[in-house]
């Protein structure tokens, strides 16, 4: 069995998740979610959807196991007696699997390449994983688990989605909120996406831009671009309509965020343009070319 951490907002998870379902793809094995994080009061409070991953149809299909730390100790006490120990050395010492193994990340955002070869009865995994190379080896089955469901016709986004379709649509994700309070990340900057527009514009004919944020009111006051469409009524549980219609736009500004990554990465345009910040987080030795693929552009 694999079991993943679920932590965080939606595109926290959609990378833990993915790690988890390739990792059990890879073993051959069934997955299960670890859902401690969302029963406390504090973290529902700052994560209104809670277990936000299951709003895709696909994984609400897979009827996963939901397990807690209690779960996971008897679990784990099933392999710690004595014998069991020196049984898992013994496998251990010819590479074989054993009974239960911990994995978590040596470094933020970094692919660690011996990931794929950890073998265990059960393996649980207990870090963010935001590097695609932990499943772009399943990347079709993680796209098709990631279906959203259909928007309803008669909705304001029904008609956003018409004209991203109709048009050199570009989604520019502008985060600050949040960000402005945060210890560890840090709102993108103007000249960042003055930049990232000005390439759109020297690459694209007849761009058509798409803005996304909790701060309309300084987008259009900073980034003062015509004819400009802004969205902010996606909020709550339905949030996670941004990202559907990001992934839709056929090119993609996104912000130090694993919500408009995955925007940008479900993206199915096989021409798409996807500018990224060069600076992820408030450490800035931590630099993001390891959370952006290699076929983006940096800036």
């Amino acid at each position: 069995m694999i079991i993943v951490r679920i932590t965080g907002g939606l595109g926290n998870q959609m990378f833990q998740y993915s790690a988890g379902r390739a990792a059990s793809l890879r073993n051959k094995t069934t997955l299960a979610l670890n859902i401690d994080f969302f029963r406390g009061a504090f973290t529902k409070q700052i994560h209104e959807q809670a277990l936000s991953v299951e709003l895709f149809p696909e994984i609400q299909s897979q009827h996963l196991l939901k397990l807690t730390g209690d779960d996971l100790n008897r679990i784990e006490d099933k392999s710690r007696g004595f014998i069991r120990r020196k049984y898992n050395r013994i496998r251990n010492s010819f590479g074989l699997s054993t009974s239960f193994k911990t994995l978590a990340e040596t470094q933020l955002l970094c692919f660690q390449p011996d990931f794929k070869q950890h073998k265990a009865d059960t393996l649980y995994l207990a870090s963010d994983w935001q590097n695609e190379k932990y499943f772009s080896d399943y990347e079709s089955i993680i796209r098709k688990d990631f279906t959203f469901p259909k928007i309803e016709t008669s909705s304001q986004n029904y008609f956003l989605l018409e004209n991203i379709n109709k048009t050199n649509s570009v989604s520019i994700h502008v985060r600050r909120g949040d960000y402005l309070l945060s210890v560890t990340h840090q709102p993108t900057s103007l000249d960042y996406y003055k930049q990232a527009i000005d390439l759109v514009l020297s690459k694209i004919i007849n761009p058509c831009f798409f803005i996304f944020s909790d701060d309309i009111g300084w987008c259009q006051e900073n980034l003062a671009i015509p004819n400009a469409l802004y969205i902010n009524h996606n909020i709550g549980e339905n949030s996670y309509l941004d990202m559907q219609l990001m992934s839709n736009c056929k090119h993609n500004i996104i912000a130090n965020s694993s919500f408009s990554w995955w925007g940008a990465w479900l993206n199915i345009n096989p021409s798409k343009l996807v500018i990224a910040p060069n600076i992820w987080l408030a450490s800035h030795h931590i630099k993001s070319e390891n959370i952006i693929p290699e076929y983006w552009i940096n800036l």
